[in-house]
């Protein structure tokens, strides 16, 4: 009789622990996900960006030229292959008429454009003058030539652009001719001679002229 009461009163406790085990397997199998999947983002830090290193720049390398000093010598380069080397080669055969070169009434004519206002009165007044006084103005040399007769093809090297303004130089003709942006051209504002380079017995000093101050009145 005792062991039964015994066993009756042991009865609710092991029920009460098997009853309990099942909900603490689920806890724990709760858990472990959750731990792992801790685990799982602490082994994964987020990627570190490696700096880009630049290339060195190559030694020697030349800077291309600006567009201004592109457009530049393209302009006074087609100026003077339209006004003289496109008859250089034909001149010099014996039946040339000379005549039909272009001069500086043939640019006032059909390229007023490629000369300042300024540049463009003082050739036109020295014109004016000569033809009313019948005597030769203050022009007795081509100016784009820089003397009276053409040296070969004029070909245009060095050229210099500060701000709005352009410098060229024009070697055939020992001259550097200046010029000012105009919209998305060019004008010629001034024409720097060196006429001691065709006197040996001058010294030489370059510039020794230019055409703004040999027009002015």
């Amino acid at each position: 009789m005792g062991a039964f009461i015994r066993s009756a009163q042991e009865s609710p406790r092991e029920i009460d622990a098997r009853g309990k085990l099942p909900a603490a397997i689920l806890i724990a199998c709760c858990l472990i996900p959750c731990v792992s999947l801790t685990s799982c983002l602490k082994k994964s830090p987020p990627p570190v960006q490696k700096n880009r290193t630049l290339a060195p720049a190559l030694p020697g390398a030349v800077p291309s030229p600006t567009a201004d000093r592109q457009s530049c010598q393209a302009f006074v380069q087609d100026f003077y292959d339209w006004y003289w080397n496109r008859y250089a080669e034909r001149a010099k055969s014996l039946g040339f008429d000379l005549h039909t070169l272009p001069n500086v009434e043939t640019v006032l004519a059909r390229k007023p454009s490629v000369l300042s206002p300024e540049l463009s009165q003082l050739i036109a007044d020295d014109r004016k003058k000569m033809l009313a006084t019948h005597q030769s103005g203050k022009l007795d040399f081509d100016p784009f030539w820089g003397n009276q007769d053409a040296q070969g093809k004029y070909v245009v090297g060095r050229v210099s652009v500060t701000g709005d303004r352009c410098k060229a130089r024009v070697e055939q003709g020992d001259e550097t001719v200046e010029l000012q942006r105009s919209g998305s051209s060019w004008v010629f504002v001034n024409i720097y001679y060196c006429f001691a380079a065709y006197d040996p017995t001058a010294e030489r000093k370059c510039p020794d002229n230019d055409l703004v101050q040999i027009l002015k009145p």
